[in-house]
């Protein structure tokens, strides 16, 4: 390492014209579960105070760790946050989009990839995450969702799994939306 400008420094180079760029652009992995239960109903998760988007639900999912399988993080995810043990039956899509200067990555623009796994639940108690990134689950129907405030990697997940769902117009526009 040669302790210059580069993302593992935490500098950022100079632009062309001498005057200091903005943070490095980041790219951010996740892993998200899209759990049905014998109702319909998804399984929703609250973005708890301390997250960008507080008080929006999400899906039961979160960063892949370096050197995490994307399939063994959405498992892990889903203990952590909801306390549900489950097996993956599918990928159900990949959500992918860019942030420009988002909160989330210290102004930086942010490319956030989402793996949207079709995860049936295989054991557990659902129960609230304490100290995490989320502060409580639980099951809506499609006809309960347009009242709440969707994230984005949600909005697009209930799109593909449960299509004519009642939703809000758009998802959130917030730098994990």
């Amino acid at each position: 390492m040669t302790g210059g400008p580069g993302p593992e420094s935490g500098l950022t180079p100079e632009s062309p014209d001498g005057q200091a760029a903005g943070p490095a652009p980041r790219t951010r992995f996740g892993a998200y579960a899209v759990t049905l239960d014998e109702d319909g109903r998804i399984l929703l998760c609250r973005l708890s105070a301390d997250e960008v988007e507080a008080g929006a639900w999400t899906l039961p999912g979160g960063g892949v760790e370096f050197g995490e399988h994307p399939d063994e993080a959405v498992l892990r995810e889903l203990e952590e946050e909801a306390g549900l043990t489950g097996r993956i039956d599918s990928v159900l899509g990949i959500f992918s989009r860019v942030y420009p200067r988002s909160r989330a990555a210290g102004g930086a623009d942010m490319h956030f990839i989402g793996f949207l796994y079709r995860v049936a639940t295989t054991g557990g108690e659902l129960r609230d995450e304490v100290d995490g990134s989320t502060d409580t689950c639980a099951w809506f129907g499609p006809d309960e969702l347009r009242s709440l405030r969707i994230v984005g990697v949600a909005h697009h997940a209930i799109e593909l799994a449960l299509p004519g769902a009642a939703l809000p117009a758009a998802a959130l526009p917030g730098p994990l939306a």
